[in-house]
């Protein structure tokens, strides 16, 4: 690009720009949807037979609609929270699998997607 700045300061003074290259790349555009499973299913203590508890799920969906690839590719989620515990009950977690795609990685609420190409989606979930 090259031109010219002018302006008035009791006098026309134009100067010129020196010609530069600018390269503007395109921004990848990350679109997030998480998935929560409705009901959890635990042991209840207010009856005699015990029920193993089940995992609850957690899901992730990335889809990259931009036409990039993102700079930066990794998810971190919040420990659940219980936001009615009508009975009371003493509620504790365990992160007990997660994986990205089809591969098993460390259980945590990090997760490292790699690198979304445009178009692409990338699956992680945990329990």
């Amino acid at each position: 690009m090259e031109g010219t700045l002018s302006y008035f300061d009791n006098v026309q003074v134009t100067i010129p720009i020196i010609p530069s290259e600018i390269t503007v790349y395109p921004a990848p555009s990350l679109h997030l949807n998480y998935f929560l499973q409705q009901d959890v299913y635990g042991d209840d203590p207010f009856i005699s037979t015990v029920t193993t508890p089940q995992p609850f799920a957690l899901g992730l969906l990335v889809t990259n609609t931009g036409p990039a690839m993102p700079a930066i590719s990794r998810s971190h989620s919040s420990q659940p929270q219980i936001v009615d515990n009508q009975k009371g009950l003493l509620v504790d977690f365990e992160i007990t699998g997660a994986q990205v795609g089809n591969q098993p990685v460390a259980p945590s609420l990090t997760a490292d997607l790699g690198t979304i190409d445009s178009g692409q989606t990338v699956v992680a979930d945990g329990s």
